[in-house]
């Protein structure tokens, strides 16, 4: 894109030049390759390291902003010669560095840490104001600093979704590795995790491991080329090992390595000579390897921008490898982490289970979340987004609470089992007794509460002198059991048991039970009403069927309040952690910073 940009910006008088301007090795090769390929009329020099020094008369040069910076090679481009700088990864260009460099060919770039006086000093002449064009697919920058300190407006932006959906980037799929990973004890450095403490949490047997034996299960011999994201040196030289171990022919890539060796390394990988390859911070911004169908993210990260960067190795066309689409596996720990991954990176704040899942059904998860956001589900194993934040809301709390009953025991019964949240499953009888099943240890436990007749269980009113009588009876272990669907079915028939034995129908206790789609009854109504408080009165509850009246007591008795408060607060702070890494870009002026 910008090759063909030098192209079609017009000489102005003497200003006929053009400076790329990059800032890794392996950039500046595939800029200079595009560049003689597609303009191969123009004269092209590379300004990089102590082997190549440019002449500053080149008609486009490529240079690496870590040799440019060095006074002694800038003075000799001469701002006046130039039609353009064109800066990639431009999401850098606000740091010193670059903008030492830039202020040389635009009298309006300062450094922003000196003083003004301090600003002005040494600069370059007031004339220079040679148009500056960044490119970048990432918008943010950690620092907080303005990219409008160069740069005027956004000219042009399309996200990836929209450049897959119009085929410029190869279709993705997720796959989301759920893993017992505690990184609350990791530092950090900046807004991310400090790479030296990560490596101690991710570089261990187990983990390697895990790694390994998860490429086998969803890569291996399915996925030609994969590039595996490690954490450091110490962890490629692991992980290398392990796949070794394994009988997988994997190499790995570092900045400790000869350049020599290191493009060796790239180039046979690219090749197709060997399947798997493991770098960090090398291969992050820009590395042009169509060929790789398969990115393996075994280095968590609380940067949008380096997630963005990791994944998008494997966006690249290759039509000429066979590649279809390009497999994404991710390692996801607890969404507490507060890690950037799959699930945050789609506004998935239930990740659910994600399997070879593609971008559009990944959307639509989403979409599915954000019609049923005001209505969160309590599921034994998941728990969908809440987006309202004004969680002591009365009304608000009796739309959670009624969803209906419980979609993990519907599997294995046709009973109104009611999930209460914490892994706490209840079916209550007519009488007001009720067994319930809890997950204590290894074992979903059973037990049956049986109803003390001397109490009114509606109301919690005692009927006897005893104030202090309690509602149940002594508990009753039903049963025990490793499986949850049995621990449903035998609970099922205990207490289908039990209303045969009081001479009731068992289809009572049914889901689809015909009573409960009668209203309910104003007792039940004005049961809510105190429970919940803050005003409300019976009257305010009359669309309320007895059957969700029912769900919504059961849960309120069982836990459901607080743990839905506590469901609202973890899932609001998730939305705002987002938000702020997710911010929008929108074309148009960009502000300064001041």
């Amino acid at each position: 894109m910008f090759t063909e940009l030098i192209a079609q910006i017009e000489p102005r008088g003497i200003a006929r030049q053009a400076l790329v301007l990059v800032n890794a090795v392996a950039l500046a090769e595939q800029a200079r390759a595009t560049v003689q390929r597609m303009l191969p009329h123009l004269s092209v020099e590379i300004e990089q390291g102590a082997k190549n020094k440019a002449s500053g008369r080149a008609d486009v040069t490529i240079a690496t902003l870590q040799s440019l910076r060095h006074a002694s090679r800038l003075e000799k481009y001469d701002p006046e010669r130039f039609k353009c700088v064109i800066v990639d990864e431009a999401h850098h260009s606000t740091s010193t560095s670059y903008l030492r460099v830039l202020s040389h060919f635009h009298n309006q770039v300062r450094t922003q840490q000196a003083p003004e006086a301090e600003r002005d000093a040494g600069m370059p002449p007031m004339h220079p104001r040679v148009p500056i064009i960044g490119f970048s697919a990432t918008f943010s920058r950690h620092d907080g600093y303005a990219l409008g300190n160069v740069y005027d407006q956004i000219v042009f932006h399309k996200d990836f979704l929209a450049m897959i959906q119009e085929a410029w980037l190869s279709p993705l799929r997720f796959t989301a590795v759920h893993i017992d990973l505690d990184l609350s004890k990791v530092t950090r450095t900046g807004r991310d995790y400090n790479v030296a403490s990560l490596a101690k949490v991710m570089n261990r047997p187990a983990m390697n491991a895990l790694v390994v034996r998860t490429w086998i299960a969803k890569a291996h011999k399915m996925r030609r080329s994969t590039l595996v994201f490690a954490v450091n040196i110490e962890h490629i030289n692991a992980l290398v090992a392990e796949f070794h171990a394994r009988g997988v022919e994997a190499r790995g890539i570092h900045s400790g390595m000869p350049l020599k060796v290191r493009d060796e390394v790239l180039n046979a990988f690219r090749n197709g000579a060997f399947p798997v390859l493991i770098n960090c911070a090398i291969l992050t911004e820009g590395a042009d390897v169509p060929p790789i169908d398969c990115i393996l993210l075994a280095r968590p990260t609380q940067s949008q921008n380096l997630f963005s960067q990791m994944i998008g190795r494997g966006m690249r066309l290759s039509p000429g490898t066979g590649k279809e689409d390009c497999l994404i596996v991710d390692l996801v720990g607890n969404l507490d982490n507060e890690l950037v991954c799959t699930p945050t990176l789609f506004g998935l704040f239930d990740a659910g289970h994600i399997e070879n899942a593609s971008i559009d059904e990944l959307l639509a998860r989403k979409q599915e979340q954000t019609d049923n956001a005001d209505v969160p589900a309590f599921e034994s194993e998941a728990i969908s987004a809440v987006t309202f934040v004004d969680y002591d809301d009365p009304q608000a709390l009796v739309e959670a609470m009624q969803t209906r009953g419980s979609r993990a025991a519907d599997k294995h019964s046709q009973n109104a089992w009611v999930d209460c949240g914490g892994q706490v499953f209840v079916l209550s009888s007519y009488d007001g007794s009720y067994v319930k099943i809890q997950r204590e240890k290894d074992l979903y436990v059973g037990y049956h509460y049986p109803r003390n007749p001397a109490v009114d269980w509606s109301s919690g009113a005692s009927d006897s002198s005893n104030a202090s009588a309690s509602p149940y009876w002594q508990k009753k272990v039903v049963l025990r059991s490793e499986d949850f669907g049995h621990a449903i079915r035998g609970c099922d028939t205990y207490m289908q048991k039990k209303m045969s034995n009081a001479g009731r129908s068992p289809l009572w206790l049914r889901r689809h039970a015909m009573w409960r789609h009668r209203p309910a009854s104003v007792r039940a109504r004005a049961t809510l009403a105190k429970k919940l408080g803050d005003g409300q009165k019976a009257e305010d509850f009359t669309e309320i069927s007895h059957g969700r009246m029912h769900t919504i007591l059961t849960r309120l008795r069982h836990g459901g309040k607080m743990r839905w408060k506590r469901t609202v607060q973890q899932n609001n702070k998730r939305i705002r952690h987002t938000e702020a890494r997710n911010p929008s870009v929108q074309v148009g002026p960009l502000p300064k910073a001041a």
